[in-house]
């Protein structure tokens, strides 16, 4: 009997939660359309220098950063900071290509690959990036989409000269 009522009340949420998902009407369509194109906006808030446009649209207050061998980024402050520095260093020209998007209610998964050409500011050639990408994102109460997680990282090892300049940006 009371493993009966400790399960009743787990029933009847879950009765609860989905009675109330079919009552509301989805358009995945139209929410994977809306996170590509935020991340095209945010790619070319990117392109511009825009840090705080980035932040400001792209992630959630409580958003989570991994950069590839730096410490993950808590917060939408200490994500701006990480745009911020980046940006005295270097010009970044993203190309980023989606090859998978699902949305669940609420929530949002993307993954793709990203490429682009980095410019450093020091005398250092252009040089071309290439890697994977992946993010989490979450319906905001407005209905808009804000990323809460993601990561990327290289497919390339760092050739000399970009160690050199890597090294001397992160002094």
């Amino acid at each position: 009997m009371k493993k009966l009522l400790m399960i009743l009340p787990l029933v009847f949420l879950l009765c609860l939660t989905f009675s109330c998902e079919q009552g509301e009407e989805v358009d995945i369509e139209a929410d994977v359309k809306v996170l590509k194109a935020l991340l095209d906006e945010r790619d070319a808030l990117y392109s511009a220098g825009n840090t705080e446009g980035i932040v400001s649209l792209y992630y959630a207050e409580d958003a989570v950063r991994m950069p590839p061998e730096k410490p993950m980024l808590k917060g939408k402050a200490a994500i701006l900071e990480e745009f911020k520095i980046r940006s005295e260093h270097y010009t970044y020209k993203p190309d980023n290509v989606v090859e998978d998007v699902q949305v669940n209610g609420d929530l949002a998964f993307m993954r793709g690959t990203l490429g682009g050409t980095v410019t450093p500011k020091a005398e250092v050639e252009p040089f071309q990036q290439k890697g994977k990408w992946m993010a989490v994102y979450k319906r905001q109460v407005d209905g808009s989409w804000k990323c809460i997680a993601d990561i990327y990282n290289r497919d390339h090892p760092s050739s000399e000269g970009l160690r050199s300049w890597l090294k001397e940006m992160e002094k």
